[in-house]
């Protein structure tokens, strides 16, 4: 398992059509992307342009497979352009402790 976290930064006047492109994707991912166990979207609390998406993946091979897809191609290209600044990404694996 592990766990995604992109951090997108917006055109103050595009945060609500991001909001709503997410919504849409975020009821389609169970349906198109099993192997996706979780989805959330985090604001910035003081930064309020700025947003992270939080996913849950059963491996990094499933999120590639995702990143590759044309659905996830459609997504970027449609939010990409309302970007201010570039979009950053981690993987991250979870340490039993």
């Amino acid at each position: 398992m592990i766990n995604r976290i992109v951090r997108l930064s917006f055109h103050p006047d595009k945060k609500a059509d991001f909001i709503q492109v997410f919504e849409k994707h975020q009821q389609a991912m169970p349906l198109l992307f099993p192997s996706c166990k979780s989805l959330r979207l985090l604001e910035d609390l003081h930064h309020n342009d700025v947003f992270f998406t939080y996913s849950t993946w059963d491996s990094e091979d499933v999120l590639e497979d995702y990143r590759a897809s044309a659905y996830f191609k459609e997504i970027w290209g449609t939010v990409k352009p309302w970007f201010n600044e570039r979009a950053q990404a981690w993987s991250l694996g979870e340490i039993p402790v």
